[in-house]
């Protein structure tokens, strides 16, 4: 898989989702509180 890069104000960025599948850790977004919870007990979902 090749990763995105975007450069803002001279430091690169991924993004999580794309990071989190390809070390197979589960990213799930929690609503209620508005947060992204990591997960490394679980693998990736799409």
């Amino acid at each position: 898989m090749t990763l995105k890069a975007y450069t803002i104000g001279g430091y690169n960025y991924f993004k999580l989702r794309d990071i989190a599948k390809i070390f197979d850790i589960g990213v799930v977004w929690e609503g209620e509180t508005s947060t992204v919870k990591i997960d490394t007990g679980i693998g990736y979902e799409d």
